[in-house]
Protein backbone atom coordinates (compact mmCIF):
# COMPACT_ATOMS: atom_id res chain seq x y z
CA UNK A 1 0.00 0.00 0.00
CA UNK A 2 1.23 3.46 -0.86
CA UNK A 3 -0.30 6.68 0.52
CA UNK A 4 -0.89 9.26 -2.23
CA UNK A 5 -2.50 11.86 0.03
CA UNK A 6 -4.86 11.98 3.01
CA UNK A 7 -7.74 10.27 1.22
CA UNK A 8 -6.15 8.32 -1.63
CA UNK A 9 -3.99 5.19 -1.65
CA UNK A 10 -2.54 2.78 -4.14
CA UNK A 11 -3.50 -0.73 -3.05
CA UNK A 12 -2.12 -3.61 -5.08
CA UNK A 13 -1.51 -1.28 -8.02
CA UNK A 14 -5.01 0.19 -7.95
CA UNK A 15 -5.84 3.78 -6.98
CA UNK A 16 -8.44 3.84 -4.17
CA UNK A 17 -10.22 6.74 -2.49
CA UNK A 18 -11.31 6.55 1.14
CA UNK A 19 -15.10 6.56 1.42
CA UNK A 20 -16.85 9.59 2.87
CA UNK A 21 -13.93 11.94 3.50
CA UNK A 22 -12.01 14.62 1.67
CA UNK A 23 -8.50 15.58 2.73
CA UNK A 24 -7.17 18.90 1.43
CA UNK A 25 -5.37 19.05 -1.91
CA UNK A 26 -4.44 22.74 -1.66
CA UNK A 27 -2.32 24.38 -0.51
CA UNK A 28 0.44 21.84 -0.94
CA UNK A 29 1.46 22.18 2.72
CA UNK A 30 -1.99 20.97 3.83
CA UNK A 31 -1.95 18.11 1.33
CA UNK A 32 1.47 16.99 2.57
CA UNK A 33 0.41 17.24 6.23
CA UNK A 34 -2.72 15.13 5.65
CA UNK A 35 -0.74 12.56 3.66
CA UNK A 36 1.96 12.35 6.34
CA UNK A 37 -0.67 11.85 9.05
CA UNK A 38 -2.44 9.15 7.03
CA UNK A 39 0.87 7.34 6.48
CA UNK A 40 1.78 7.58 10.19
CA UNK A 41 -1.59 6.18 11.29
CA UNK A 42 -1.28 3.28 8.86
CA UNK A 43 2.31 2.57 9.90
CA UNK A 44 1.32 2.53 13.58
CA UNK A 45 -1.89 0.54 13.28
CA UNK A 46 -2.06 -1.23 9.92
CA UNK A 47 -5.02 -0.93 7.57
CA UNK A 48 -7.54 -3.23 5.91
CA UNK A 49 -9.75 -1.94 3.11
CA UNK A 50 -12.76 -3.18 1.17
CA UNK A 51 -14.40 -1.70 -1.91
CA UNK A 52 -17.61 -3.64 -1.25
CA UNK A 53 -20.73 -1.67 -0.34
CA UNK A 54 -21.40 -4.39 2.23
CA UNK A 55 -18.33 -3.14 4.12
CA UNK A 56 -19.71 0.40 4.28
CA UNK A 57 -20.12 1.36 7.94
CA UNK A 58 -22.87 3.92 7.25
CA UNK A 59 -25.03 1.39 5.46
CA UNK A 60 -24.48 -1.19 8.20
CA UNK A 61 -25.54 1.27 10.92
CA UNK A 62 -28.72 2.33 9.19
CA UNK A 63 -27.49 5.63 7.74
CA UNK A 64 -28.86 5.11 4.27
CA UNK A 65 -26.82 6.95 1.70
CA UNK A 66 -26.87 6.51 -2.05
CA UNK A 67 -23.14 5.88 -1.92
CA UNK A 68 -21.17 5.27 -5.03
CA UNK A 69 -18.62 2.55 -5.68
CA UNK A 70 -16.39 5.08 -7.45
CA UNK A 71 -15.49 8.75 -7.26
CA UNK A 72 -13.08 10.71 -9.41
CA UNK A 73 -12.34 7.56 -11.39
CA UNK A 74 -11.19 5.64 -8.31
CA UNK A 75 -12.88 2.92 -6.30
CA UNK A 76 -14.24 4.06 -2.94
CA UNK A 77 -12.93 1.95 -0.09
CA UNK A 78 -14.10 1.50 3.47
CA UNK A 79 -10.96 1.05 5.57
CA UNK A 80 -10.41 -0.03 9.16
CA UNK A 81 -7.35 0.20 11.36
CA UNK A 82 -6.08 -3.28 12.16
CA UNK A 83 -5.04 -2.59 15.75
CA UNK A 84 -8.22 -0.85 16.97
CA UNK A 85 -10.84 -1.63 14.32
CA UNK A 86 -11.61 2.08 14.03
CA UNK A 87 -12.85 3.39 10.71
CA UNK A 88 -9.96 5.20 8.98
CA UNK A 89 -12.17 8.07 7.78
CA UNK A 90 -13.37 8.51 11.35
CA UNK A 91 -9.76 8.86 12.55
CA UNK A 92 -8.74 11.34 9.85
CA UNK A 93 -11.75 13.57 10.55
CA UNK A 94 -11.48 13.26 14.35
CA UNK A 95 -7.82 14.27 14.20
CA UNK A 96 -8.62 17.21 11.90
CA UNK A 97 -6.89 16.07 8.71
CA UNK A 98 -10.01 15.57 6.57
CA UNK A 99 -13.61 16.76 6.30
CA UNK A 100 -16.90 15.00 5.79
CA UNK A 101 -17.77 14.58 2.10
CA UNK A 102 -21.55 14.69 2.33
CA UNK A 103 -22.13 13.58 -1.27
CA UNK A 104 -20.71 10.21 -0.28
CA UNK A 105 -21.27 9.96 3.49
CA UNK A 106 -24.68 11.72 3.74
CA UNK A 107 -23.56 13.45 6.92
CA UNK A 108 -22.25 10.32 8.65
CA UNK A 109 -19.14 12.17 9.88
CA UNK A 110 -20.73 15.59 10.52
CA UNK A 111 -20.72 15.45 14.34
CA UNK A 112 -17.14 14.26 14.41
CA UNK A 113 -16.06 17.04 12.05
CA UNK A 114 -17.83 19.65 14.18
CA UNK A 115 -15.92 18.43 17.24
CA UNK A 116 -12.60 18.55 15.38
CA UNK A 117 -13.33 22.11 14.26
CA UNK A 118 -14.40 23.18 17.76
CA UNK A 119 -11.29 21.71 19.40
CA UNK A 120 -9.08 23.00 16.55
CA UNK A 121 -7.64 19.56 15.91
CA UNK A 122 -4.97 18.99 13.28
CA UNK A 123 -5.31 21.27 10.27
CA UNK A 124 -8.21 23.14 11.89
CA UNK A 125 -5.59 24.76 14.15
CA UNK A 126 -3.11 25.86 11.46
CA UNK A 127 -5.49 26.40 8.54
CA UNK A 128 -8.95 27.15 9.96
CA UNK A 129 -10.14 29.24 7.01
CA UNK A 130 -9.03 26.72 4.41
CA UNK A 131 -10.55 23.80 6.32
CA UNK A 132 -13.82 25.71 6.76
CA UNK A 133 -13.91 26.44 3.03
CA UNK A 134 -13.28 22.77 2.17
CA UNK A 135 -15.91 21.63 4.69
CA UNK A 136 -18.43 24.07 3.21
CA UNK A 137 -17.68 22.91 -0.32
CA UNK A 138 -18.02 19.25 0.64
CA UNK A 139 -21.21 19.85 2.65
CA UNK A 140 -23.11 20.36 -0.58
CA UNK A 141 -24.60 17.32 -2.23
CA UNK A 142 -25.06 16.52 -5.88
CA UNK A 143 -28.55 16.87 -7.34
CA UNK A 144 -30.63 13.84 -6.52
CA UNK A 145 -28.53 12.82 -3.54
CA UNK A 146 -29.13 12.86 0.23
Amino acid sequence: MRVIDGDTFDIDGERVRIWGIDAPDKPESMKRAAGRRAAAIIEQEGLSCSTSLAANVALRTGKMCPSSLTSYGRKNAQCRLNRTGEDFGNRMIREGFAVSYKRYDCGFYDDLMSKAKLTRSGLWRSYPEQMAKLADLRSRTAKGRY
